[in-house]
């Protein structure tokens, strides 16, 4: 009887230990699997961090390769082709070169509907790309409602270039509505006239915060659009700020008191005497860096009252032109 109950403890005994040791094993076999998995995760983030991430290393190559370049290197593999995309489809051009425009449209057809349709088409082609277009230079007289469908598609735009063209206060506030990225924004030879009949909007806009580059150079405008120069005033943060004319417009009241963020301003008027206006907008804002101004008359005023108050503007760069 003994040594049956010696032989059953030592089997209770024999069953413990190996049931310990599988045990043992067993959290030995995850502790290693765990360990392998924070190993290849680490390898893997490692090699996100080093070379194996594209992302980190593209700049340096795209600095050196031109516009064929990448169309060849966008039609390597899908990463490749969502790599290069950007670069791609940074800019595009409204209209097709002349040569195919007459292959293509009816010579019946009048200037503005050529226009409209070759915009309706670069919209259509284009819709897909359009996170990725950021500049834009518009040169055409567009149909209101298809100029407020241009960039209600491209509302990425960071870079907005308009030369040469007339429209409505009412078109130029619903165009600039979409374009909540906007950074730099040039007019240049633009008309801007006000609408009674017909119009669509009946209050100014507001610059994106996001604008930091303004220029407006002989820009014309009819009838005093006064909704047109509240939007262009309603900036906030501007870094650099250039406006040439020979019209007279109330684009100086933003910079009347302290502007903290403009650092470069650029100033020609020729027929108005603004030397006022101009020193009030110097003394509130002692910040400038950099001074452009085209030499008139008016600004012989503006240098005799620098010369006086030398010490405020000792750091400021005078450039006259």
């Amino acid at each position: 009887m003994t040594r049956v109950l010696r032989s059953a403890v030592k089997n209770n005994r024999t069953k413990e230990n190996l049931s310990s040791k599988l045990s043992v094993c067993n959290n030995s076999k995850t502790i290693k699997k765990n360990s392998k998995k924070k190993v290849i995760a680490n390898i893997e983030e490692s090699r996100q961090d080093d070379i194996w991430n594209i992302n980190s290393i593209r700049y340096n190559i795209f600095e050196y390769m031109d516009f064929e370049d990448f169309l060849e290197f966008n039609t390597v593999c899908k990463r490749w082709n969502n790599i290069t995309n950007p670069n791609i489809h940074k800019n595009i051009k409204l209209q097709r070169c002349e040569k195919i425009k007459k292959i293509i449209h009816d010579k019946r057809l009048v200037k503005s509907a050529k226009t409209d349709a070759e915009v309706e088409m670069c919209i259509i082609n284009n819709s897909k790309h359009a996170q990725y277009i950021k500049e834009l230079n518009l040169s055409e007289n567009l149909e209101p409602q298809r100029a407020i469908q241009l960039f209600e598609t491209f509302k990425f735009i960071r870079k907005l270039t308009i030369s040469g063209a007339t429209m409505s206060q009412d078109q130029f506030i619903r165009m600039m509505i979409p374009l909540t990225q906007l950074q730099e924004l040039n007019l240049s030879s633009v008309g801007i006239k006000k609408i009674v009949k017909k119009k669509f909007i009946s209050e100014p806009s507001l610059l994106p915060q996001s604008l930091t580059k303004l220029a407006l150079v002989h820009t014309k405008l009819y009838n005093n659009p006064e909704l047109f120069i509240q939007t262009i005033n309603s900036h906030t943060n501007l870094i650099e700020y250039k406006y040439i004319s020979y019209d007279g417009a109330n684009f100086l009241d933003p910079f009347f008191k302290n502007y903290p963020s403009l650092k470069i301003f650029e100033y020609g008027h020729q027929k108005t005497d603004y030397s006022q206006s101009l020193i009030k907008v110097f003394k509130s804002n002692a910040q400038l860096k950099t001074l452009k101004l085209s030499f008139s008359p008016s600004m012989l005023n503006i240098m005799v009252m620098m010369n006086f108050e030398r010490q405020l503007f000792q750091n400021l760069q005078i450039l006259l032109r």
